[in-house]
């Protein structure tokens, strides 16, 4: 794969991958306008909303596979890959496999990315960051409530985050 494009005529519109990771692990993948604002760039956002719960490594493969789609697609526009930052808590179950969940998948996705990809397209976020722009009141006014999984939610909350702040 070829290192991030850019170039002029592609206009304000950005590819992002960004992941909520864990074992069940959000992702919200598309095409983002940021000439617009994040209401109007939500009615016309293209991509996928979803939730991966299959084994880490399949979940990992399933992720550098939409990666690597979304980079094909991108004839010259930028492409980030967006994800939460892992902060160990006493909340996060210490000791069991599952806490760990976060950090082994992005392992296993960067050390794919690292391999064939220029790494300035990862994008670390922190939940509070994510969490404090892509609030539940935002997201029902920009129409981009996500029913149910918080995984999903959490993801677009992420993506939207990075897209404000790509656009500024």
């Amino acid at each position: 794969m070829a290192k991030r494009r850019s170039s002029s005529d592609s206009g304000r519109v950005i590819g992002i991958l960004a992941i909520d990771p864990g074992v069940t692990t959000g992702i919200d993948c598309g095409w983002w306008d940021l000439s617009c604002s994040a209401k109007q760039s939500v009615s016309e956002w293209s991509g996928t909303n979803t939730e991966l719960c299959e084994p880490l490594l399949d979940q990992a493969h399933i992720i550098c596979g939409m990666w690597g789609d979304l980079y094909e697609e991108a004839s010259g526009r930028d492409c980030y890959l967006v994800a939460e930052s892992y902060v160990q808590r006493p909340t996060n179950h210490f000791g069991t496999e599952d806490a760990l969940a976060p950090v082994m998948l992005m392992g296993m996705v960067l050390g794919y990315l690292r391999a064939v990809e220029d790494m300035s397209v990862v994008i670390w976020q922190t939940p509070a960051l994510a969490k404090s722009y892509a609030t539940n009141v935002r997201l029902r006014e920009w129409g981009s409530w996500i029913r149910g999984s918080d995984h999903r939610r959490d993801a677009r909350r992420h993506a939207l985050a990075f897209r404000s702040r790509a656009s500024a």
